[in-house]
């Protein structure tokens, strides 16, 4: 029988769950295992300068992981000695930069434990400058039947609609940061000319000052601005 999320007195730890399962979007990741097999899952994780909640799903089965400061500084001392001595929020960035996006310089290992909890050990050895930097993320299996997580997903719904709308999706948000890079940049060479302008004390309307958003906004309804993608 399913189960529902753990259970958490600390309200803060229950807040940030809620913000890890409702933010980013799912990132595919190919995981090679002990035994040579790839395993196909999806994480999204939401993380804070003290601590971080990590979602993993193959969209039959999801595991979680929530740590605080206190089990970031545990696992910081059992899995990177090296850096035992720095402070957490320092080695936040790293520790999300390995679930950010599968990175072709880290070394991934997926175990699964086929325990009571079901866990599922994610392990990512990377490098903080010139040092090995190794992480274990330790994941607990949100259901009761500590099924291991099955490696070619084969099933229709999977294959023709899970897998396609999460593409569509992480496909619209490239497309809408490109978007904002150019607009971005087109922004700051608009200032540039406005700035040639006032040095050769040359007049124009002020209508003419809005930069590249705020005519979008007035001349382009928000529900066709996805249209422009």
């Amino acid at each position: 029988m399913p189960r529902k999320l753990p259970a958490m007195t600390d309200p803060a730890a229950a807040s940030l769950a809620e913000l890890a399962i409702e933010s980013p979007l799912w990132t595919p990741f190919l995981l090679p295992t002990a035994d040579g097999t790839t395993l196909s899952l999806f994480i999204k994780a939401h993380f804070t300068s003290h601590s971080y909640t990590i979602l993993v799903s193959d969209f039959k089965r999801c595991w979680m992981e929530t740590a605080n400061e206190a089990e970031i500084a545990r696992k910081i001392k059992t899995y990177a000695k090296s850096f035992g001595g720095t402070p957490v929020e320092k080695m936040v960035p790293f520790i999300e930069g390995y679930v950010k996006e599968q990175k072709e310089s880290v070394k991934y290992m997926s175990v699964f434990e086929p325990d009571e909890a079901g866990q599922l050990r994610i392990h990512a050895t990377g490098q903080v400058g010139s040092v090995s930097f190794r992480w274990v993320f330790e994941l607990s299996q949100l259901h009761s039947d500590a099924v291991a997580p099955a490696f070619t997903p084969g099933d229709v719904l999977f294959t023709h609609l899970t897998v396609p709308t999460i593409i569509v999706a992480a496909e619209q948000e490239r497309r809408l940061k490109l978007l904002q890079a150019v607009i971005e940049k087109k922004e700051r060479e608009l200032q540039e000319c406005h700035e040639s302008l006032a040095f050769h004390n040359v007049r124009y309307a002020p209508s003419e000052c809005l930069g590249p958003v705020e005519q979008l906004r007035k001349h382009v309804p928000a529900e066709s601005m996805h249209r422009m993608l």
